[in-house]
């Protein structure tokens, strides 16, 4: 049986080069997020699932310092190209590689349900986040 993990890996290792027409839907929210995170210069903001760097782009546009984390290799690569301002690494959403409370904000735009515990994932971003 293939885990959920397993699951999500392979379907975002292959939807990122055709990810362009979805990724029009998630924009729609990208300006509310990070009004609500307060996005701007100044601040450092980490972008997890951030998937081809919609977020990381908007967030860097506003000034913020921003560090973006996926999961799958492809969607890395695609992020690092459409915005090679921001810092994108791959990582694990439930085990974040930063040290507590590295972040004055800790956003992800559609990408928690995508993860297989989104309790632990939820719980490193609040462990990230300045409070």
């Amino acid at each position: 049986m293939t885990s959920l993990r397993d699951f999500e890996y392979a379907g975002w290792q292959k939807a990122a080069e055709h990810y362009e027409p979805f990724a029009a839907l998630t924009r729609l929210f990208v300006e509310p997020l990070l009004d609500a995170a307060e996005a701007g210069p100044g601040k450092q903001l980490l972008d997890i699932a951030c998937g081809t760097g919609v977020v990381s782009q908007r967030a860097v546009a506003r000034g913020a310092a921003t560090h973006g984390i996926d999961f799958a290799p492809n969607m890395v690569a695609a992020a690092k190209l459409h915005c090679p301002e921001a810092e994108i690494l791959q990582a694990d959403a439930e085990a974040l590689p930063f040290a507590d409370a590295r972040f004055d904000a800790v956003v992800s735009n559609f990408g928690i349900h995508h993860v297989e515990h989104p309790d632990r994932a939820l719980a490193e971003a609040r462990r990230l986040q300045r409070r």
